[in-house]
Protein backbone atom coordinates (compact mmCIF):
# COMPACT_ATOMS: atom_id res chain seq x y z
CA UNK A 1 0.00 0.00 0.00
CA UNK A 2 1.44 3.22 -0.76
CA UNK A 3 1.07 6.53 1.04
CA UNK A 4 2.11 9.79 -0.52
CA UNK A 5 3.99 11.81 2.19
CA UNK A 6 2.71 15.53 1.00
CA UNK A 7 -0.61 14.26 3.10
CA UNK A 8 1.19 14.95 6.42
CA UNK A 9 3.31 17.22 5.70
CA UNK A 10 0.02 19.57 4.77
CA UNK A 11 -1.62 18.82 7.62
CA UNK A 12 1.80 19.49 9.73
CA UNK A 13 1.98 22.85 7.81
CA UNK A 14 -1.76 23.84 8.85
CA UNK A 15 -1.14 23.72 12.53
CA UNK A 16 1.50 26.11 12.26
CA UNK A 17 0.90 29.21 15.26
CA UNK A 18 -0.83 26.55 17.79
CA UNK A 19 -0.03 27.26 21.55
CA UNK A 20 -0.09 24.79 23.95
CA UNK A 21 -2.85 25.67 27.10
CA UNK A 22 -2.99 26.56 30.44
CA UNK A 23 -5.39 23.74 31.39
CA UNK A 24 -8.16 21.52 29.05
CA UNK A 25 -10.11 24.39 28.15
CA UNK A 26 -10.16 25.93 24.26
CA UNK A 27 -7.32 23.09 23.28
CA UNK A 28 -9.23 23.83 19.48
CA UNK A 29 -8.24 26.95 19.01
CA UNK A 30 -4.63 28.01 17.88
CA UNK A 31 -4.37 31.20 20.41
CA UNK A 32 -6.86 30.92 23.15
CA UNK A 33 -6.06 29.92 26.99
CA UNK A 34 -2.46 29.91 25.67
CA UNK A 35 -0.07 28.79 29.09
CA UNK A 36 2.88 26.83 29.88
CA UNK A 37 1.02 23.39 31.25
CA UNK A 38 1.33 21.10 27.98
CA UNK A 39 -2.37 20.71 27.51
CA UNK A 40 -2.98 20.13 23.51
CA UNK A 41 -5.94 18.79 21.53
CA UNK A 42 -3.08 16.85 19.72
CA UNK A 43 -2.67 14.74 23.04
CA UNK A 44 -5.97 14.73 23.97
CA UNK A 45 -7.30 13.45 20.34
CA UNK A 46 -4.39 10.36 20.60
CA UNK A 47 -5.94 9.82 24.51
CA UNK A 48 -8.59 9.08 23.35
CA UNK A 49 -7.60 6.38 20.78
CA UNK A 50 -5.51 4.54 23.16
CA UNK A 51 -2.87 5.56 20.62
CA UNK A 52 -0.09 5.41 24.05
CA UNK A 53 0.52 3.39 27.27
CA UNK A 54 -1.22 6.10 29.08
CA UNK A 55 -2.72 9.45 28.81
CA UNK A 56 -0.10 12.05 27.65
CA UNK A 57 -2.08 15.50 28.19
CA UNK A 58 -0.18 17.53 29.85
CA UNK A 59 2.93 16.32 29.06
CA UNK A 60 5.86 17.51 26.87
CA UNK A 61 4.16 16.81 23.13
CA UNK A 62 6.56 17.19 20.63
CA UNK A 63 6.96 13.45 19.45
CA UNK A 64 2.61 13.52 19.94
CA UNK A 65 2.36 16.70 17.49
CA UNK A 66 4.29 14.23 14.92
CA UNK A 67 1.49 11.11 15.89
CA UNK A 68 -1.08 12.88 15.68
CA UNK A 69 -0.60 14.30 12.10
CA UNK A 70 -0.02 10.61 11.10
CA UNK A 71 -3.43 10.17 12.50
CA UNK A 72 -4.62 12.62 10.75
CA UNK A 73 -3.11 12.27 7.44
CA UNK A 74 -3.64 8.02 7.21
CA UNK A 75 -5.61 6.70 10.20
CA UNK A 76 -4.86 4.99 13.03
CA UNK A 77 -4.03 1.94 12.28
CA UNK A 78 -1.61 2.89 9.27
CA UNK A 79 -0.53 5.99 11.78
CA UNK A 80 0.98 3.77 13.56
CA UNK A 81 2.03 1.04 11.28
CA UNK A 82 4.45 3.87 9.55
CA UNK A 83 6.08 4.98 12.61
CA UNK A 84 6.31 1.73 13.73
CA UNK A 85 4.32 1.52 16.80
CA UNK A 86 1.32 -0.32 18.74
CA UNK A 87 -1.69 -0.01 20.64
CA UNK A 88 -1.32 -1.58 23.88
CA UNK A 89 1.04 -2.02 27.09
CA UNK A 90 4.11 -2.80 25.16
CA UNK A 91 4.22 0.59 23.36
CA UNK A 92 6.70 2.37 25.78
CA UNK A 93 5.00 5.69 25.29
CA UNK A 94 5.34 9.24 23.60
CA UNK A 95 8.40 10.34 24.11
CA UNK A 96 11.07 10.98 20.90
CA UNK A 97 13.82 8.83 22.26
CA UNK A 98 11.74 5.98 21.84
CA UNK A 99 9.84 6.75 18.54
CA UNK A 100 13.89 6.92 17.35
CA UNK A 101 14.47 3.59 18.81
CA UNK A 102 11.36 1.84 16.82
CA UNK A 103 12.74 3.51 13.45
CA UNK A 104 16.28 2.39 14.57
CA UNK A 105 15.15 -1.44 15.49
CA UNK A 106 13.32 -1.46 11.98
CA UNK A 107 16.19 -0.76 10.19
CA UNK A 108 14.93 2.83 8.81
CA UNK A 109 16.65 5.51 10.81
CA UNK A 110 18.54 7.34 7.98
CA UNK A 111 21.67 10.30 8.01
CA UNK A 112 20.02 12.11 5.29
CA UNK A 113 16.43 13.49 5.30
CA UNK A 114 13.75 12.96 2.57
CA UNK A 115 10.35 14.91 2.73
CA UNK A 116 8.04 13.22 5.15
CA UNK A 117 10.81 11.95 7.65
CA UNK A 118 11.15 12.03 11.53
CA UNK A 119 13.57 14.30 12.46
CA UNK A 120 15.61 13.71 15.51
CA UNK A 121 17.51 15.91 18.22
CA UNK A 122 20.52 15.47 20.28
CA UNK A 123 20.17 17.47 23.52
CA UNK A 124 22.88 20.29 24.60
CA UNK A 125 25.14 17.33 25.72
CA UNK A 126 24.96 15.65 22.09
CA UNK A 127 23.70 12.53 23.79
CA UNK A 128 20.30 12.23 24.65
CA UNK A 129 17.27 12.54 22.40
CA UNK A 130 15.66 15.85 23.64
CA UNK A 131 13.53 16.69 20.44
CA UNK A 132 11.39 15.33 17.23
CA UNK A 133 9.80 17.12 14.64
CA UNK A 134 8.41 16.30 10.62
CA UNK A 135 10.64 17.11 7.57
CA UNK A 136 8.55 19.04 5.50
CA UNK A 137 11.69 19.84 2.66
CA UNK A 138 14.80 19.77 1.60
CA UNK A 139 17.44 21.61 -0.31
CA UNK A 140 21.20 21.36 -0.88
CA UNK A 141 22.40 23.77 2.33
CA UNK A 142 18.73 23.31 5.01
CA UNK A 143 16.35 20.68 6.13
CA UNK A 144 13.04 22.59 6.81
CA UNK A 145 10.62 21.01 9.66
CA UNK A 146 7.52 22.05 11.39
CA UNK A 147 7.73 20.90 14.94
CA UNK A 148 5.43 21.04 18.01
CA UNK A 149 6.33 22.10 21.30
CA UNK A 150 9.35 24.36 20.13
CA UNK A 151 9.52 27.92 19.11
CA UNK A 152 10.45 30.75 16.74
CA UNK A 153 13.66 30.89 18.30
CA UNK A 154 16.73 29.58 15.59
CA UNK A 155 18.17 26.23 17.07
CA UNK A 156 16.88 23.04 18.69
CA UNK A 157 14.34 24.48 21.30
CA UNK A 158 12.48 21.55 23.56
CA UNK A 159 9.29 22.09 25.34
CA UNK A 160 9.13 25.39 23.83
CA UNK A 161 5.17 25.34 23.80
CA UNK A 162 3.89 26.38 20.09
CA UNK A 163 4.15 24.70 16.92
CA UNK A 164 6.84 26.34 14.04
CA UNK A 165 8.41 25.58 10.88
CA UNK A 166 12.20 25.74 10.99
CA UNK A 167 15.30 25.03 9.22
CA UNK A 168 18.79 23.35 10.30
CA UNK A 169 21.90 23.17 8.02
CA UNK A 170 22.40 19.76 7.20
CA UNK A 171 25.87 19.33 9.01
CA UNK A 172 23.90 20.67 12.36
CA UNK A 173 25.71 18.33 15.02
CA UNK A 174 22.05 17.73 17.02
CA UNK A 175 20.68 16.17 14.64
CA UNK A 176 20.41 12.42 15.78
CA UNK A 177 18.95 11.04 12.10
CA UNK A 178 15.88 10.51 10.21
CA UNK A 179 13.01 8.26 10.46
CA UNK A 180 11.68 7.06 7.77
CA UNK A 181 8.24 5.88 7.64
CA UNK A 182 7.52 3.12 4.70
CA UNK A 183 5.26 4.89 2.42
CA UNK A 184 5.62 2.26 -0.27
CA UNK A 185 5.48 4.77 -3.05
CA UNK A 186 6.80 3.10 -6.48
CA UNK A 187 5.84 3.85 -10.21
CA UNK A 188 4.24 0.74 -10.47
CA UNK A 189 1.98 1.06 -7.43
CA UNK A 190 1.10 4.50 -6.78
CA UNK A 191 -2.03 4.09 -8.94
CA UNK A 192 -4.77 2.26 -9.80
CA UNK A 193 -8.06 2.29 -11.97
CA UNK A 194 -11.77 1.25 -10.63
CA UNK A 195 -14.49 1.85 -12.89
CA UNK A 196 -12.79 4.52 -15.12
CA UNK A 197 -11.53 6.44 -12.49
CA UNK A 198 -7.69 6.58 -11.66
CA UNK A 199 -6.93 7.19 -7.96
CA UNK A 200 -4.10 6.20 -5.51
CA UNK A 201 -3.56 3.18 -4.10
CA UNK A 202 -4.08 4.72 -0.28
CA UNK A 203 -7.60 6.29 -1.57
CA UNK A 204 -8.74 2.34 -2.83
CA UNK A 205 -8.38 0.82 0.16
CA UNK A 206 -9.27 3.67 2.45
CA UNK A 207 -11.98 2.89 5.20
CA UNK A 208 -15.06 5.21 5.47
CA UNK A 209 -17.77 5.55 8.07
CA UNK A 210 -21.28 5.68 6.36
CA UNK A 211 -24.31 7.34 8.36
CA UNK A 212 -27.11 4.82 9.57
CA UNK A 213 -29.17 7.15 11.76
CA UNK A 214 -31.86 9.79 10.75
CA UNK A 215 -29.96 12.80 11.46
CA UNK A 216 -27.10 12.07 13.89
CA UNK A 217 -24.70 14.77 15.84
CA UNK A 218 -21.13 14.43 15.69
CA UNK A 219 -19.08 15.65 18.64
CA UNK A 220 -15.99 17.12 19.48
CA UNK A 221 -15.23 13.76 21.38
CA UNK A 222 -16.52 10.71 21.97
CA UNK A 223 -19.15 10.35 23.90
CA UNK A 224 -22.42 12.91 24.09
CA UNK A 225 -21.11 14.37 27.29
CA UNK A 226 -18.47 16.48 24.40
CA UNK A 227 -19.81 19.43 22.25
CA UNK A 228 -21.86 18.95 19.08
CA UNK A 229 -20.05 20.07 15.93
CA UNK A 230 -22.35 19.15 13.04
CA UNK A 231 -25.66 17.09 12.22
CA UNK A 232 -25.10 14.59 9.29
CA UNK A 233 -27.53 13.40 7.38
CA UNK A 234 -28.77 9.42 6.97
CA UNK A 235 -26.21 7.85 4.37
CA UNK A 236 -23.73 10.75 4.63
CA UNK A 237 -19.94 9.06 3.94
CA UNK A 238 -16.86 10.24 5.51
CA UNK A 239 -13.12 9.17 5.52
CA UNK A 240 -12.54 6.95 8.80
CA UNK A 241 -10.00 8.07 10.99
CA UNK A 242 -9.89 5.65 14.00
CA UNK A 243 -12.27 3.69 16.86
CA UNK A 244 -12.19 5.08 20.16
CA UNK A 245 -10.71 1.72 22.87
CA UNK A 246 -12.67 2.79 25.44
CA UNK A 247 -16.45 4.03 24.10
CA UNK A 248 -16.38 2.20 20.78
CA UNK A 249 -17.30 5.87 18.69
CA UNK A 250 -15.91 6.16 15.67
CA UNK A 251 -13.18 9.16 14.68
CA UNK A 252 -13.87 10.95 11.33
CA UNK A 253 -12.27 13.18 8.78
CA UNK A 254 -14.90 16.25 9.06
CA UNK A 255 -13.82 19.53 7.89
CA UNK A 256 -10.14 18.97 8.11
CA UNK A 257 -10.33 18.23 11.88
CA UNK A 258 -11.08 14.94 13.89
CA UNK A 259 -14.82 14.40 14.60
CA UNK A 260 -16.98 11.98 16.36
CA UNK A 261 -19.71 9.94 15.69
CA UNK A 262 -21.30 7.04 17.85
CA UNK A 263 -20.83 3.42 16.52
CA UNK A 264 -24.83 3.16 17.13
CA UNK A 265 -25.65 5.26 14.32
CA UNK A 266 -23.08 4.60 11.39
CA UNK A 267 -20.79 1.80 10.36
CA UNK A 268 -17.56 1.42 8.91
CA UNK A 269 -16.36 -0.03 5.71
Amino acid sequence: MAFDPNKVIAIAEAEEGYLEKKSNENLDSKTANAGSKNYTKYARDLDKLGFYNGKKNGVAWCDVFVDWCFVQAYGLENAQKLTFQKIGKSNSGAGCKYSRNYYKNNGRLFDKPAPGDQIFFYGSNLSDISHTGLVVKVDNTYVYTVEGNTSSDSGVVANGGCVREKKYKLNFNRIAGYGRPDYGITASASTTTTNAKTETKEEADMKYVTVTGGAVNIRSGDSTKYGKIATLKKGAKYEYVATSVSTGWHAIRYDGKIAWISNNYSTVK
